[in-house]
């Protein structure tokens, strides 16, 4: 094992800015599709770059409604790069639940999937006055004020990061591994869930020991299975592969 880790996972991600090997494959009407690690780091750094001009600040939270899909990854990836932390909220979580994750959490910012999380998230915003801006993964269904379809936040992202890259290079520059890179919630079963903290030491640190358990390695494929808001899966799926290459 080694002595010194890196400071997060997005600095990992970072590094494979020009690798344009096979990231993920994601299948759309029913035709499998590749995604390079550079057009990866490339999407992360533009929504990154779309969240600071949203007024995201270190430290500030962005929750995640969506099944598992790229922009999921990218949507996490580009919070922590911005200096963010991420709320991870299971996709039959109901609007009350919704509601209750993104107040215990303060989040500034939702990430949505579809017109059926839009929907939960219509019925509860005006109890959260703190949630700042709302993108939607399936544009189609962004026709209510206050939703910016995804691809246009990512699209103006691109256009800002290209422009000036700074802003976004000095938030992930700034990272520092006790800062808290994740927001994971238990079930609830005992009472109102318990939104544990995860620093990026802690991610990291998982990546370098399930490097032992796992052996995978560039070359290797793994499918995405479980929820990404679970902490196993988002290791296994999202950290896990950004720190070793499969």
């Amino acid at each position: 094992m080694t002595t010194e880790l890196p400071a997060s996972v997005p600095e990992l991600l970072r590094a494979r800015a020009a690798d344009t090997g096979l990231a993920q494959r994601v299948k759309r009407f029913g035709l499998w599709q590749r995604i390079t690690w550079a057009e990866y780091v490339a999407d992360v750094n533009a929504l990154a770059a779309e969240y600071v001009a949203l007024g995201l600040r270190p430290g500030d939270r962005v929750a995640i409604l969506s099944e598992n899909r790229p922009e999921w990854t990218v949507a996490d990836m580009a919070t922590q790069t911005a200096g963010g932390a991420t709320v991870g909220v299971y996709t039959t979580s109901s609007p009350e639940q919704l509601s209750y994750y993104l107040q215990h959490s303060d989040a500034v910012g939702l990430v949505l999937e579809d017109a059926e999380q839009l929907e939960k998230w219509l019925a509860v915003r005006h109890q959260c006055p703190g949630v700042r801006f709302v993108l939607l993964m399936e544009d189609d269904e962004a026709e209510d004020e206050g939703v910016t379809p995804y691809r246009e936040a990512l699209a103006s992202g691109r256009a800002r990061y290209a422009a000036d890259p700074g802003p976004v290079d000095e938030r992930l520059a700034a990272v520092r591994p006790e800062d808290v890179a994740l927001f994971i919630y238990t079930s609830g079963t005992t009472g109102d869930p318990k939104g544990a903290m995860l620093s990026h030491a802690n991610v990291v640190w998982a990546t370098e020991a399930l490097a032992h358990a796992l052996r995978c390695g560039p070359g290797d494929e793994f499918l995405s299975f479980l929820p990404v808001s679970h902490i196993v899966e988002r290791l296994i799926s999202i950290a896990n592969p950004i720190r070793w290459g499969y």
